[in-house]
């Protein structure tokens, strides 16, 4: 073997170790490289969970914000309804009240009346049972005719500030009951030029009205 064989052997050894070398160097790139892929896949697979579990976390803490809200206008819903049937218990309770406030004061006054009548020697005036009786003299209800006989009996007497007071009251009425048959136009022209509905008064009222007018002029 010449110098040029040994030359040629070597060369092809060295190529062929080159080669052996570039093929692992390939090799192992090859391998980083996926390996550097599928560790790139796990840092996006974390950041996505850490995603999901930043927006669990919010969609909780808005749930449960939810939530308050709900219970506190159910709270304020239950507090309102509670106002609200107290307000009306004690407007009920002030109503009841008020009704038997008045069937009192109206028994009180008719005896008072009636006292008047029968049992003067121990009768006592009392301006607030008087004050019932000319104010209501002309409701047929609260005061019948039987008592009303013994009121018009009651009011001739009448002095003073009283006598003055209950006269004009009683002209008033028959005025208005007057102009309000003689009026021709209509309930609603009358209530848009009065601005007042009148009270209309029956005939049997009529008739009170003229004879305490008849007693008291």
């Amino acid at each position: 073997m010449n110098d040029n064989d040994v030359k040629d052997a070597t060369k092809k050894q060295t190529n062929k170790k080159d080669k052996q070398t570039n093929k692992k160097d390939k090799q192992s790139k090859k391998k980083s490289s996926k390996q550097d892929k599928i560790n790139s896949n796990k840092q996006t697979e974390n950041v996505i969970k850490l995603d999901d579990g930043d927006n669990n976390e919010k969609q909780e803490r808005k749930r449960q914000f939810r939530e308050e809200i709900t219970k506190d206008k159910s709270k304020t819903k239950a507090k309102s309804k509670k106002r609200k049937k107290k307000i009306k218990e004690k407007h009920d309770d002030s109503s009841d009240v008020d009704k038997t406030n008045d069937r009192k004061a109206e028994t009180l006054a008719l005896q008072y009346l009636q006292q008047w009548k029968k049992f003067k020697n121990v009768w006592s005036f009392q301006k607030v049972r008087q004050v019932w009786l000319l104010r209501n003299m002309y409701d047929t209800d609260m005061v019948d005719d039987d008592y009303f006989e013994i009121l018009l009996e009651y009011i001739e007497p009448l002095k003073g500030l009283a006598k003055i007071t209950t006269l004009e009251k009683a002209e008033k009425l028959l005025k208005e009951q007057e102009e309000s048959e003689s009026e021709d136009e209509s309930p609603q022209q009358d209530e848009e030029e009065d601005g007042d509905k009148r009270v209309k008064l029956t005939d049997k009222q009529m008739d009170r009205v003229r004879q305490v007018i008849q007693i008291l002029v």
